[in-house]
């Protein structure tokens, strides 16, 4: 495998999971044997890992379960559910995944939840890079290849003229 190769394996393989935020990314919620269950994908359907994500119910009179939800599986997170009674309540998911930002999306659902609850948490403007590093990335191996040209072009020996007898 070439070393191009390589560092690509390596940025693609290293930004998996922090480049899946710089999009929108679809949560669905539901509870299973007191537990509630989300799973997180983003809008083309790939699996959403390594988010640090966290929930909580909330009521009218304050917050009545809530805390961090750990990755079982691809796009799979989950946490504990203490018992809560039948009712509507606001979910709410805080994404926190880029420290500098966090992403915060509720919806007002009835538990227990029978079906899946969809909400889109919103694209993440700390994990998408800069555009201008973007089109710097972009117009670099442009630059490196004229550089190359130039060099060759008025760097190498030039042939001598051979006289004409």
């Amino acid at each position: 495998m070439s070393w191009f190769a390589r560092v690509m394996f390596l940025l693609l393989f290293a930004a998996s999971s922090a480049f899946a935020h710089a999009v929108a990314v679809n949560l669905d919620a539901y509870t299973e044997k007191q537990q509630l269950v989300v799973l997180m994908n983003g809008t083309m359907g790939q699996p959403i890992n390594g988010a640090v994500l966290a929930f909580s119910v909330l009521s009218s009179s304050g917050e009545i379960a809530g805390g961090a939800l750990k990755m079982v599986a691809d796009g799979e997170y989950r946490a504990a559910l203490p018992i809560i009674q039948a009712g509507t309540y606001t979910l709410k998911f805080r994404d926190t995944t880029f420290p500098q930002e966090a992403l915060e999306i509720g919806r007002s659902v009835d538990f227990p939840l029978q079906n899946a609850v969809r909400l889109l948490l919103p694209a993440s403007s700390a994990g998408q890079p800069a555009i201008a590093v973007l089109v710097g990335l972009a117009t670099l191996p442009v630059i490196i290849a004229m550089l190359v040209l130039l060099v060759v072009l008025f760097v190498r020996p030039k042939p001598k003229p051979e006289a004409i007898e």
